[in-house]
């Protein structure tokens, strides 16, 4: 969140790799927002009330 009401993201993908023994970030995967907006404020207060949920019950 950027401020009460809009929000941006950053996110990549990984995979494990078993051989080095740590999570890799899978090429070419992920992104991040081009500008904060109410719409990702949305989804960002929806995804932390799910977690906040299964976490605290």
């Amino acid at each position: 969140m950027v401020d009460g009401k809009r929000a941006i993201h950053v996110d990549s993908v990984h995979r494990y790799h078993p051989e080095k023994k740590v999570p890799l970030v899978v090429e070419g995967s992920g992104g991040v927002s081009k500008e904060a907006s109410v719409e990702e404020g949305i989804y960002t207060r929806a995804w932390a009330t799910t977690i906040w949920k299964d976490v605290l019950g």
